[in-house]
């Protein structure tokens, strides 16, 4: 048993620009604001993690400014000077927080970099990884002209993906679906509405009309806490239905098995609270016969080590799309001394070496995106 006391760390917020826009149904991002934490020993030993929130409340609550201050103020303080045998007694420690999902993730991220590093194992043993080897999907933004969406659809499939994942948004749906079906005809299609159609009996229509399009997924077309909109759907359409923003806790994953709401799962790590309750919550799932998948939120290289870390773990077994962070990050490759994976055609080959995280960066390139950097002592 490896006990490790945190004694200090700091809070640093970094900002990537992006190469071109990424447009879903809450609007454009043209940068990345991430928030890292790194917690330290008086060993000396540093663990790292984020919190990938974005910069405005639209896809949840949190936002750069409230994740920091929640990590500053309140957690913190908390965990300061306390031992801990295992990174589960800090996801414990800090489950008197309501809410604020992403800051807690981020501190338990850098507890299990702490407890791999010091321990000398890696994460994805830690958390019972064992595959090496992913299926890949693309995700294709929201564009004004089918056309554009079938122009960045082409990139991604004569790369090799063949799963694409296009976003959607009522007006934006039908028809720039219909044209990636037709022309990419072979293509595994899933949409992805990010929660932006309200129920209704047109939005059912509408659905409907996808459905018929032949996809192997629809992704939370309904806002988050909608549960019996969705078991409604789900007994309307052929294509599993997949929730997202949805599911940020064990007990929303037990609704919404308990539902029907859904029969796949997008298992986020900073939405749900960070590592722990993603495995706690990919294993219930597992055991309802509901498989699941990692997703992503344009994370930095902190969150993608953990990314391809939870890929490996059995029952994730739908193809990940995290990767689109090389897509839309500027630069991003040149953050990485050795990039931990190797795309082959539609499947990745996950090559994690270090212990905890694993992080091989250029440390110079990262901290040149700091735009504001906190102590914690």
């Amino acid at each position: 048993m490896n006990m490790f006391t945190i004694t200090g760390g700091s809070i640093s917020k970094i900002t990537i620009p992006l190469v071109k826009p990424f447009v879903t149904s809450f609007g454009s991002i043209a940068e990345r604001e991430i928030v890292l934490v790194s917690l330290e020993t008086k060993e000396g030993a540093i663990g790292w993690g984020e919190a990938p929130v974005l910069s405005l409340p639209v896809y949840g609550a949190e936002i750069p400014e409230s994740a920091i201050a929640v990590i500053a103020r309140v957690i913190f303080p908390r965990v300061r000077g306390v031992s801990f045998a295992h990174p589960e007694e800090l996801d414990t420690a800090l489950g008197f927080i309501r809410g604020n999902e992403f800051a807690k993730s981020a501190v338990i991220m850098a507890a299990y970099d702490l407890y791999g590093q010091l321990g000398k194992k890696r994460l994805v043993d830690l958390i019972g990884g064992t595959r090496n080897e992913v299926q890949n999907s693309a995700t294709i933004s929201i564009h004004e002209r089918p056309e554009d969406a079938i122009e960045e659809a082409r990139g991604y499939y004569d790369a090799g993906i063949r799963f694409l994942k296009l976003k959607i948004k009522p007006g934006f749906d039908y028809e720039h679906a219909r044209a990636i079906r037709e022309s990419f005809p072979e293509a595994k299609l899933m949409l992805d509405a990010n929660a932006s159609y309200a129920f209704s009996p047109d939005a059912i229509a509408i659905l409907k009309k996808c459905d018929a399009l032949g996809l192997y997924c629809l992704e939370q077309p309904f806002r988050a806490r909608e549960l019996l909109a969705h078991a409604k759907l789900q007994r309307e359409i052929k294509a599993p239905l997949a929730l997202d923003e949805s599911v940020e806790s064990y007990a929303d994953a037990e609704q919404v098995i308990e539902l029907g709401s859904a029969k796949l799962v997008n298992v986020k790590i900073a939405r749900v609270g960070g590592l722990v309750q993603a495995l706690a919550i990919n294993k219930l799932c597992a055991a309802h016969g509901v498989p699941a998948w990692v997703g992503g939120m344009l994370e930095s290289p902190v969150g993608l080590y953990a990314n391809l870390a939870l890929a490996s773990v059995p029952n994730f077994d739908y193809p990940i799309d995290f990767l689109d962070t090389f897509t839309y990050l500027r630069e991003y490759a040149s953050f990485f001394t050795r990039v931990p994976f190797e795309i082959r055609g539609g499947t990745v080959a996950i090559s994690l070496s270090g212990y905890g995280l694993g992080l091989e960066l250029d440390w110079e390139r990262c901290r040149s995106h700091i735009s504001e950097r906190i102590p914690l002592a």
